[in-house]
């Protein structure tokens, strides 16, 4: 079973060279004969060209695992994702095996390569969410230090928490600003073409001693509404935004809005950590063959994931990432 935390979900950077969409894009359309950026999953075209390559995939002896479903491809000439090689091999041999010297070829494989070594390198940055791009602030002044777990399943759902700026006139009052991110992720179990969604996740709190957070100032508390957060019993709910499928996909929260106000007591414990989990039942696990077992392969992916969640009683439970700010030691 292969699920690996640089599985993620990542754009080909944008440069005057074609990014794998585009290209995949132009060598498809020569192929179906259309604007492949127009196709549907339910495109009658596109199901022409997968029982193609079905057939020759299965004649020249690939493995059938990796036979990419309509949505697959739609979601490949639509930035979606970046495909892994083992998936993408065949679909590149099969679209050249005419013309295995087309020029089109290295460009798509170029392409392709790029892309590739882009989701790698994001994949070992530090502090970056490829679920929507979130890159860190600029180093600044704070009282503070802010870290992060490297998420579960990068792309799928990501959590940040930045480093309060020094000053203001309540130096016992720190607004906490977070950044949470949600996607569809592509991914493969054991050869097996699938995608990743959630349907809603928790955000749990946990405030050092002598912390608390301010009356009224949580999101979704009050008048301090958030359309994205429902504040139950100290925790927020994540209930949005979510796409067309019902699976969380942006950012609940936008730039200008903090999570809470923080009030401290000005000690050396000052701080807090979130955690951001879901109930199993919240993860979606889609094949890309819709006769494969959904079921099993959901459950081979749960016993992976809960492996590896950190907790070692979860009660159910899978963390896919926490953050933690705490107050900077004097020098």
């Amino acid at each position: 079973m292969c699920v690996s935390r640089d599985h993620g979900c990542l754009k080909s950077p944008r440069s005057s060279t074609p990014s794998f969409a585009q290209a995949f894009c132009r060598v498809l359309g020569k192929r179906v004969g259309k604007d492949a950026t127009r196709l549907t999953a339910d495109d009658p075209a596109l199901g022409r060209f997968i029982e193609a390559l079905t057939d020759w995939m299965r004649q020249n002896g690939a493995d059938m695992n990796a036979t990419p479903g309509p949505k697959t491809l739609v979601n490949w000439c639509r930035e979606g994702s970046v495909p892994y090689w083992g998936r993408f091999e065949p679909v590149l041999d099969f679209l050249f095996a005419d013309k295995p010297t087309d020029p089109d070829r290295a460009v798509l494989r170029d392409a392709w390569g790029a892309a590739d070594a882009a989701r790698s390198a994001a994949a070992a940055t530090p502090r970056r969410s490829t679920a929507a791009n979130l890159d860190g602030p600029e180093p600044g002044v704070s009282d503070f230090d802010a870290e992060g777990e490297e998420p579960l399943q990068q792309g799928l759902a990501e959590l940040r928490i930045d480093p309060p700026a020094r000053g203001g006139n309540k130096p016992n009052l720190v607004d906490i600003r977070i950044a949470i991110a949600f996607a569809e992720c592509e991914d493969m179990v054991e050869g097996q073409g699938i995608t990743l969604a959630l349907t809603d996740a928790t955000l749990l709190p946990a405030y050092a001693a002598g912390c608390a957070p301010e009356l009224n100032s949580r999101a979704g508390e009050g008048e301090n509404g958030c359309e994205g957060l429902v504040l139950r019993a100290g925790q927020w709910l994540v209930t949005g935004p979510k796409n067309n499928a019902g699976h969380l996909n942006g950012e609940p929260l936008d730039a200008n809005q903090p999570l809470l106000t923080l009030r401290v007591p000005g000690q050396e414990t000052d701080g807090l950590s979130l955690t951001l989990r879901s109930k199993p039942k919240a993860l979606v696990v889609i094949p890309d063959d819709p006769e494969d077992e959904s079921r099993i392969t959901k459950d081979k992916l749960l016993q992976l994931l809960l492996q590896r969640t950190q907790d070692p009683d979860n009660d159910g439970w899978i963390t896919w990432g926490r953050a933690r700010l705490r107050r900077k030691k004097p020098a």
